[in-house]
């Protein structure tokens, strides 16, 4: 029996095609040059994005390919637990196992490593991190999930982030020039002395406070949807702007 990684791949697809009568889009990062295992799949739409976050997104995805409508439902799933499901046909074994990245500024030694889904992440963070008072991530900084150390690894995460937490109060934190600061608007003075890199944290700079439309949000964003008046209409409540 051929358990390749190829013919369990495959497998998996072929599994998944038996549940739906729609398409199966495979979504490639355009910016690297994929597998042949991957390009040379039979039944699958191939489909490459690239951009800034989020266009990683499954929701961006789904938007662009083949928008959804009320009442309908999409399906997704990656190719790890494809491959998973590959396995359990060909050889009768569900092996939910993935390659984790384990990264973040606390972290002695970002590396890879091959650990079952739902782990718990001690087993590769022990004696890796470095001392204080850190903040555990199943996934990445922007969409992960707050976990304790000795917390698992979620079932649709393959990353692991350990950076610094900011529970500290900076007096004036908001008129300092700051010098060591990162600024993605580049306001600061860290602006005109750039460094290779800044260790974050997860401070606030600050309580709740106004929130001000700066037109950021439509240099990044991939839908084609207004989100500044998006943002207003779900503030102000209004259900018929936001769809509800």
């Amino acid at each position: 029996m051929d358990n390749s990684p190829a013919s369990l791949f495959h497998a998996g697809i072929t599994a998944i095609s038996k549940l739906t009568d729609g398409k199966i889009n495979l979504v490639l990062n355009a910016n690297t040059t994929p597998s042949r295992i991957l390009t040379d799949c039979s039944g699958v739409d191939i489909s490459y994005f690239s951009g800034p976050h989020p266009t990683g997104n499954v929701g961006v995805h789904i938007h662009h390919l083949d928008p959804i409508n009320k009442g309908e439902i999409v399906w997704f799933i990656n190719l790890q637990d494809i491959t998973a499901i590959g396995r359990l046909f060909l050889e009768g074994i569900y092996k939910p196992q993935r390659i984790v990245a384990l990264t973040g500024s606390e972290v002695i030694n970002p590396q890879y490593y091959v650990m079952l889904s739902g782990s718990t992440v001690n087993s590769i963070a022990k004696e890796n991190v470095r001392s204080g008072n850190l903040r555990f991530i199943s996934g990445n900084v922007l969409t992960g999930k707050k976990i304790d150390p000795g917390g698992y690894l979620g079932y649709y995460d393959s990353q692991v982030t350990v950076i610094p937490e900011g529970d500290y109060f900076e007096f004036f934190g908001w008129a300092s020039p700051g010098i060591a600061k990162y600024s993605f608007s580049l306001t600061f003075f860290s602006n005109l002395f750039p460094v290779k890199s800044y260790s974050l944290d997860t401070n606030l700079h600050g309580g709740e406070r106004a929130f001000v439309i700066t037109g950021q949000y439509e240099k990044v964003f991939p839908m084609d949807i207004y989100p500044m008046q998006l943002c207003k209409a779900i503030l102000a409540g209004d259900k018929f702007m936001c769809g509800d």
